[in-house]
Formats: structure tokens, C-alpha cells, sequence
């Protein structure tokens, strides 16, 4: 299988869940956000910040908040002081909210339990055995990329500054030609090293050439 067949189909995979729940959030006639919200807090019982929830749904603060207000004034959930800071506040289901989730997210329950059924057990540990192994593996590369970049940005910085603290000195009184040039070269000439060591290591992440000796 090649990459581009490999891609397509675990990005079909990803579409077609996203789908599934679209489709279900759609016929309660709900926004994907806000499906996602009741489903969350009706799994965990309440008891979450808006935070915690932005991160447990990988979503941004700003979409959560949006839909917690308009849940809210619905008068789905309420929001109660947190015991432990008094800063956040935790989301819990009002009487209506507990009917609505009981009608909506509960038969959404039900169904994944009969699609977890239909699984064998070696299915089912091969689903997130699988799945994670590819998160993993992506996260591994994403940090070696960045990692390498932002070591290069810092030392480059760290130059930058330097060449600007020598003509700074030189502004202040005049050095000697020749000494500028050396005190302002020698930067100048770390920061080329430093792009071209970075491109060549991000070449090397690319092409997997780390991994490959690594065999060896």
C-alpha cells in the first residue's frame, strides 16, 4: 500500500465516523458541539470545568463556550461554583438536561454497545491498539519537527541578538573596522550553519532516515 492509499483511507476512516455522529446530532437537532458536550457530561456525570471539557473534546475554548451558553440558557445545564477554585465553574445537567440526555445520548449508548458487541475481542484491542499506534507515531514526528525548528529558531535568536548588542557597542563608540567585521561575521556566519544544519535535519525527519539506521 502506498502512502497516498494509506492516507486517503485513514482520512475516509476519520470522515466517516465524524459522519456517523453528525448524522446523529443532526436528527436531535443538535449542533455537532453540543451533541459532543451532552454526550461527555452524560458519560462522566458532571462535574467538569469548561477547561477540562475544552481538552477532553480537543476543542477550542471559544466553540465550548458558545455552546455551554446557549445550553445554558436553555436551561439544559447550570454552572456551579468549582470547591476546588473558586476561578472555574463545573457543568452539571438540570432536571431538563438529564430528560434530554436520557432521549438522546442514552439510545446513542445503547447503539455503541451493540456495535461493541458485534466486535470480537482481538477486534476490539486491534481497533485501539492500531489506532493509537498511529496517533503515536504521528505525535513522535510532529514533535521531532518541532523540536528541531525551535532548537534552531532559539540559537538564531540568540545570534541575532548578539550582532544587535556589537553595533549597539559600536554606536556607543566606534570600534575598529576590522574588529566589527569579526565581532558581527562570527554570528552571521553561526546563523548560516545553524539554517543549514536545521535543513538537513528536517530532511532527515522527512525522509525517515533516523528510523532507517536505527535498524542497523
Amino acid at each position: 500500500m502506498t502512502f497516498e492509499e494509506f492516507s486517503r483511507e485513514v482520512n475516509n476512516i476519520y470522515k466517516k465516523n465524524c459522519e456517523v455522529y453528525y448524522k446523529l446530532a443532526s436528527h436531535f437537532g443538535m449542533t455537532e458541539t453540543m451533541f459532543d458536550i451532552l454526550y461527555f457530561v452524560r458519560e462522566n456525570d458532571g462535574g467538569y470545568t469548561q477547561a477540562q471539557l475544552c481538552e477532553s473534546l480537543h476543542l477550542r475554548k471559544q466553540t465550548v463556550n458558545s455552546a455551554l451558553k446557549k445550553l445554558e440558557k436553555d436551561g439544559v445545564i447550570c454552572l456551579s461554583q468549582d470547591s476546588g477554585n473558586k476561578k472555574s465553574k463545573t457543568i452539571h445537567f438540570t432536571e431538563k438536561g438529564k430528560e434530554l440526555a436520557q432521549s438522546t445520548v442514552d439510545p446513542i449508548f445503547e447503539l455503541e454497545q451493540r456495535a461493541f458487541k458485534r466486535l470480537t475481542s482481538q477486534e476490539r484491542e486491534n481497533v485501539l491498539y492500531y489506532g493509537y499506534r498511529h496517533i503515536d507515531i504521528l505525535e513522535d514526528e510532529m514533535k521531532k519537527k518541532m523540536g528541531a525548528v525551535i532548537g534552531g529558531a532559539v540559537m538564531i535568536v540568540l545570534m541575532l541578538a548578539m550582532i544587535g548588542f556589537f553595533l549597539w557597542v559600536n554606536n556607543q563608540e566606534t570600534l575598529p573596522v576590522g574588529i566589527l567585521i569579526v565581532f558581527v561575521g562570527i554570528p552571521v556566519i553561526v546563523i548560516i550553519c545553524i539554517i543549514a544544519a536545521l535543513r538537513s535535519r528536517i530532511k532527515e525527519i522527512e525522509g525517515g532516515e533516523e528510523d532507517e539506521a536505527a535498524k542497523y
